[in-house]
């Protein structure tokens, strides 16, 4: 297992870069004085890239390739189809399914749907405000395994760019990790890139 994978917590900053038209996210460790473990591209097409000037994110194939500190491929991210109800694969480095992450039909407030390498249901992401500020990973029992939750960096970059922060905390065993990271990573590219 990956160092990323054998920590309790993870801070998710999200590079600005309209320009680019696609997403940049630095991993860091919050307990280590912020050491980099890691960054997470967005890898898109052109064509996909224009589509995100006037289409909404849920309506656009994505592709997002988590790396280790030294650029090895921990986990990707991807999503073929480009309707609401097509789920997001969640891929280890070798390409074998760790699980999928679908996006509710109606949820005022965000919500995620989980499901394990068979497609069996291992939990949900919900936002515990209509905001989106604060979301917990609960498992199939009821019981949290996560939170993920926005972090203040002041109005300019609040209310000008769509750019944020996330601290991600894991609650439960080491197991449910790249899934808690990849349900992160979802929760901004589908809720708060708009």
């Amino acid at each position: 297992m990956s160092d990323m994978f054998s920590k309790k917590k993870w801070y998710i900053s999200e590079e600005p870069g309209f320009s680019k038209l696609h997403e940049a996210y630095t991993l860091l460790d919050p307990e280590d004085g912020k050491k980099v473990l890691g960054k997470a591209i967005e890898e898109i097409k052109t064509f996909d890239k224009l589509k995100k000037l006037f289409l909404d994110r849920g309506l656009i194939p994505l592709h997002v390739r988590l790396n280790d500190e030294n650029g090895q491929t921990l986990m990707t991210l991807d999503r073929k189809g480009c309707t609401w109800s097509t789920p997001i694969e969640v891929l280890d480095a070798k390409g074998n399914r760790i699980g999928a992450i679908r996006q509710a039909w109606f949820s005022l407030s965000g919500k995620l749907s989980l499901t394990g390498p068979a497609g069996e249901s291992i939990g949900t992401i919900d936002a515990d405000t209509c905001c989106g500020k604060k979301y917990t990973y609960v498992d199939g029992n009821g019981k949290q395994v996560g939170t993920i939750t926005h972090q203040w960096k002041g109005y300019s970059r609040e209310w000008l760019t769509t750019t944020d922060d996330w601290m991600v905390e894991l609650t439960e065993d080491q197991t449910r990790a790249p899934l808690l990271l990849a349900g992160a990573l979802a929760v901004d590219l589908l809720f708060h890139e708009t």
